[in-house]
């Protein structure tokens, strides 16, 4: 795998992944900022079009008919795609919708902000 960065994270991933719920601060009151990573790398010899997917964090879309290979170029490349100000309380829900093709997700980074 190559990429810009965090090649170890795009090496693995899941295939038709519908939903993620990630545990952020149980005893959140209140919605506060996120930023949000989002690591993929198409693992499978498709074309552009074989594979696309929408993309919501916390109910919002954030990407809609994402496809993978495109944005990357070919096979095996990994990217990133970085969302700010996603708001979240106790979790933060991904959800992947299918387009084409099942969707993909190497990895995921949530940072707090300020």
């Amino acid at each position: 795998v190559s990429g810009p960065s965090h090649e170890w994270v795009a090496a693995s991933g899941l295939a038709g992944l519908k939903s993620l719920s990630i545990r952020l601060d149980k005893t959140a009151k209140q919605t506060r900022p996120y930023t949000v990573r989002l690591h993929f790398c198409e693992p499978e010899d498709v074309k552009p079009g074989q594979r696309t997917f929408d993309v919501r964090l916390s109910g919002k879309p954030v990407l809609e008919q994402f496809d993978v290979i495109a944005t990357s170029g070919k096979r095996h490349k990994s990217i990133v795609r970085e969302f700010k100000s996603v708001a979240a309380g106790t979790e933060l829900t991904i959800d992947l919708i299918a387009r084409k093709g099942m969707p993909i997700l190497s990895g995921v980074e949530i940072l707090a902000e300020d």
